[in-house]
């Protein structure tokens, strides 16, 4: 299996390859199943490009639809604490009155789901999600943002499993 990860010029708009990496799959894993041997390829590859994928903005290309699957799972409840972490930082930026506020967090998921980007479809996370927006209209100017971005570059990882479908 293989990665390359790729930044688009600003200029030209085309992306330049700027790293490879492959790897060949261990006896076991070549028996996994096509969604599976993808899933293992964007895990190995996030976990190798970690350095880039954290300071950067990242777009994920691939051939395969049921990687929508993935993104359909329904949220673990190691969840709940990251929740519980955003309510209370943002009450107590409440009990100190402040009205403008930016917000900085590690949380991709609860970030999209307070900004609207994704819809909460745990029964488990529904409450924590609605008091969670219902706090951020209290407050008169909020943004949150994830700060494991960098809005002034793109990069693209593109996962491709070696195999035969």
């Amino acid at each position: 299996m293989g990665c390359m990860l790729a930044q688009q010029d600003p200029e030209s708009k085309r992306e330049r390859a700027i790293y490879f990496i492959s790897k060949k799959m261990l006896e076991y894993e070549q028996k996994y199943t096509i969604l599976e041997k993808t899933c293992l390829a964007l895990v190995w590859a996030t976990q190798k490009l970690r350095h880039y994928l954290l300071s950067n903005r990242v777009l994920l290309l691939s051939r395969m639809d049921p990687l929508k699957y993935l993104f359909e799972k329904q949220p673990s409840p190691g969840e709940l604490p990251e929740y519980e972490a955003c309510i209370a930082g943002l009450e107590a930026a409440m009990a100190l009155h402040f009205q403008d506020l930016d917000v900085f967090g590690d949380s991709i998921l609860i970030i999209c789901q307070t900004n609207g980007n994704w819809k909460t479809r745990d029964d488990k996370l529904i409450p924590y999600n609605t008091y969670l927006e219902s706090l951020v209209r209290k407050f008169g100017n909020i943004t949150i943002h994830s700060f494991v971005q960098n809005e002034e570059s793109l990069c693209g990882c593109i996962s491709y499993s070696g195999f035969d479908a």
